[in-house]
């Protein structure tokens, strides 16, 4: 357990009520709370909004755990300038909180702006030890639509940001070796580290026995359409619209599929109208959104396959999830996609943004179910060595490790 002071530096909001309770969002509640199994005293630094919280937002509880939790309210960004205006009240916030800290760790994405951008070179300055993370970039899709001044400018501002802090940090943590190799210079190599991030707990992944069983399940049932899902935002960059012009060709094949689309966003409608226009084989059901738990689990159990067409080069976590359930995906060939299957050589890839690579692999899927059979299966054993107590373990473990080694070579920090 990680005993220094550690100031944990996010742009998720938390709610604080009439009797100063905080709520967030049920899945970074979670991983807050795992921070807690691993660190014994956690200062969390996030924008605080003094209102009605929205549905499916959670309590934060710390009481069952060991740690010791405290709050340092940021000002709530609204917009990109409410954002500007807020810097000089962060940073001066910031700066006491780093005085009495060890450890600061960053994450540099968020919107309108990252407050990691302002804590992490403050820690530096102040003689700290600067952790900074990097779990998705998806500003980087702005490059991809250079017409779009304001898309263009703030993925170059927000390249830059994230270039600047891991190279002064102290450690880098990574969600795939893309982003290790694209933003951390050569000679700072040694400071970065690839952990897969996952939401998944042990008690959910499946035993083998009842994978085989599930799947026999399936391979014995009368015949019936592939049934796919799509379980992310409805939004170019996790590719719905790359998925729907692949069922326009399936369906003029007059390949039988059934999907269900799970989610909400900017392509809701035209998701909408693309269910209604198929009507030679392909059926496509909204789904709406599905909140991560049991029902979700159920829902990745009754499918036979999901695809992930993103275009981003971010790791999604819903691959662990699938994992956890024996549930083949079909992916694109990006880096965050990736290092997900960096062990499973026998997994099918198609190239990010051609949807006719993708209809052709959705009905190769369709013919050959024992194969997705064993690619299910075999994502199992990812699953065990990529739960969320284990990505929290190794990191806090080499924290600790270099923790305990800049004791050693380290003149004490100013306060």
């Amino acid at each position: 357990m990680i005993q220094d002071k550690y100031l944990l530096v996010i742009m998720i909001p938390c709610y604080v009520d009439e009797e100063n309770r905080r709520s967030t969002d049920a899945l970074w509640n979670k991983d807050i709370i795992k921070h807690l199994v691993q660190i014994s005293d956690l200062t969390l630094a996030a924008p605080a909004r003094y209102e009605a919280p929205p549905d499916k937002v959670v309590p934060i509880d710390p009481a069952p755990f060991e740690g010791t939790l405290s709050y340092l309210d940021l000002p709530p960004c609204n917009t990109t300038i409410s954002a500007l205006l807020s810097i000089p009240t962060a940073a001066l916030r910031l700066w006491r909180a780093i005085g009495e800290s060890d450890i600061v760790h960053v994450n540099v994405g968020g919107w309108p702006i990252s407050f990691g951008w302002i804590a992490a070179p403050i820690a530096k300055l102040r003689g700290k030890f600067v952790l900074t993370n990097i779990e998705s970039a998806a500003w980087r899709l702005g490059w991809r639509r250079p017409l779009q001044l304001k898309g263009l400018v703030q993925a170059l501002v927000f390249e830059a940001m994230a270039r600047f802090c891991v190279n002064i940090s102290d450690l880098a943590t990574f969600t795939h070796e893309g982003y290790r190799d694209g933003m951390l210079a050569s000679w700072r190599r040694h400071r970065g580290h690839v952990f897969s991030a996952s939401w998944i707990d042990e008690e959910v992944i499946l035993t083998r026995a009842q994978a085989e069983a599930i799947w026999r399940e399936k391979l014995e049932a009368p015949p019936h359409p592939l049934r796919v899902v799509f379980a992310a935002n409805l939004s170019p960059g996790k590719g719905a619209s790359v998925l729907l012009e692949a069922l326009k060709i399936l369906d003029r094949r007059g390949i039988p599929v059934d999907v269900r689309m799970y989610g909400r966003g900017p392509l809701h409608d035209e998701c909408v109208a693309v269910a209604r226009q198929l009507n030679r084989g392909v059926a496509l059901t909204m789904g709406g959104l599905l909140d991560y738990g049991e029902a979700f689990f159920e829902m990745l159990r009754d499918h036979d396959l999901l695809v992930a067409p993103s275009i981003s080069d971010e790791q999604p976590r819903i691959i662990y999830d699938c994992f956890s359930q024996a549930l083949p995906v079909i992916a694109s060939d990006t880096p965050g996609l990736r290092q997900c299957f960096s062990d499973m050589p026998d997994q099918k890839f198609v190239p990010a943004g051609d949807a006719c690579a993708l209809a052709d692999a959705i009905a190769w899927a369709s013919d050959h179910r024992e194969q997705l059979r064993d690619l299910g299966i075999m994502g199992l054993d990812s699953a065990r060595a990529s739960t969320h107590d284990q990505m929290h373990y190794r990191r806090a473990e080499l924290v600790q490790t270099m923790m305990n080694n800049r004791r050693k070579h380290v003149r004490p920090a100013r306060s």
